[in-house]
């Protein structure tokens, strides 16, 4: 593995939905978007419509950096999408372009557990235009993933001590802050099905949660669990399916997100690269395994 380095990329299952999702565990096949160019590649896709453009946000990670940004892609219109436009840098990395909505503005909140927060960027003109906010979470939460339910905010995430195993949940009347601990956390701890894997969505009345399953290796499939109790003092939540590998990128998928129209995937295959240990010697080993 010393000249084997790791290339995720995205890929796009389209007229299909959520229910999808569920059947069996598996997914019509995507058609993957074109590898990023150079030593870059698109990580933890999502997706979101609105004035009738569909629009894929995703990490780009740029080995030589040795971080990420975040990146959009529409797939509305070819001509009008045909590349991808860089939305969101900072010093930092990023991942992880979490979406929700909040009294009629869209938020981005994506991972940046290097700078010790988490903040939330809001969109000035859709899907290119992107003005920080505010801080939402001074932690550095991992993979954060906020979801309205029983009439509270619930944000999932897991921390950097034990990004792959602890998951911890946090409730409040407002997404923007007052952020109050699950009197559980970590509320569960399973390499198999904690560290957040998507956005939650409900489903025939049913709150589902994407997990990573990190059992064998980091990001090596995602399991989509039904959460049955979830209260500022319970939580249980049952697998109702697993999502492997596609074929294509045998050695990982960790992110699912959809619309009513598409559900977004990512897979990972490794590649001969003969600069990897001189990128290593630059940058450090802090995300090569992504």
């Amino acid at each position: 593995m010393a000249f084997r380095l790791p290339s995720w990329n995205v890929g796009i299952v389209r007229a299909a939905t959520r229910t999808d999702l569920l059947k069996a565990g598996d997914l019509p096949a995507p058609a993957w978007l074109p590898p990023a160019a150079g030593l870059t590649f698109l990580a933890d896709p999502f997706v979101w419509e609105r004035d009738g453009r569909t629009v894929v946000f995703a990490e780009v990670f740029d080995y030589r950096a040795g971080k990420g940004h975040i990146g959009a892609l529409d797939i509305s219109d070819p001509e009008r999408g045909a590349e991808w436009q860089p939305i969101i840098r900072e010093p930092h990395h990023l991942s992880y372009p979490f979406m929700f909505e909040h009294d009629g503005a869209l938020y981005c909140a994506p991972e940046a557990s290097a700078s010790g927060r988490l903040t939330a960027f809001a969109c000035v003109d859709f899907p290119y235009r992107w003005e920080r906010a505010q801080t939402l979470f001074d932690r550095p939460a991992v993979d954060a993933s906020i979801v309205f339910t029983g009439g509270l905010w619930w944000l999932f995430c897991t921390f950097p001590q034990d990004s792959s195993g602890g998951l911890h949940a946090f409730w409040s009347h407002n997404p923007m802050r007052g952020w109050s601990p699950h009197r559980l956390n970590p509320i569960k701890v399973d390499p198999a099905a904690s560290r957040p894997a998507g956005a939650l969505f409900h489903l025939d009345g049913a709150l589902i949660r994407p997990a990573q399953d990190c059992s064998q290796r980091y990001g090596g499939a995602v399991v989509l669990n039904e959460v049955q109790t979830l209260t500022p003092n319970a939580f249980y939540e049952f697998p109702r399916a697993r999502i492997a590998p596609r074929a294509e990128y045998p050695a990982g998928l960790h992110t699912v997100n959809a619309t009513g129209s598409c559900i977004v995937i990512d897979g990972l295959k490794n590649y001969w690269e003969p600069r990897k240990p001189f990128l290593l010697a630059r940058r450090g080993f802090r995300r090569f395994g992504h």
